[in-house]
């Protein structure tokens, strides 16, 4: 899928991953209107939120995209999904530990 339709269909899925955060009661906010969402949680945690709807699974190639647009002291965070499946996130171990341990 190329073009209007993929666009679509990603803007789509970052609404969607946006939905997921608000309604666990993160503040999110947009990313210099590229549709990357910086994601803040009421103790200060940021997140950096990289979302990806597509049938054919880059994830080396994804997640280094969101490592590098991560602004310096967030989270960055992968999400994706393909059709029919479910939402997915990729996240380093390092920062699992961290956030889990909170």
């Amino acid at each position: 899928m190329k073009g209007a339709a993929a666009t679509a269909k990603g803007v789509r899925f970052e609404r969607e991953v946006r939905q997921v955060f608000e309604g666990a009661g993160f503040a999110v906010r947009g990313l210099e209107a590229e549709g990357d969402h910086l994601i803040v949680s009421l103790d200060g945690l940021v997140i950096s939120s990289e979302c990806k709807r597509q049938e054919r699974l880059k994830i080396p190639e994804w997640w280094r995209q969101a490592a590098t647009d991560a602004p310096p002291g967030s989270v960055p965070v992968l999400t994706f999904r393909q059709s029919r499946g479910e939402m997915l996130s990729v996240v380093r171990t390092a920062d699992l530990v961290r956030l889990v341990s909170r």
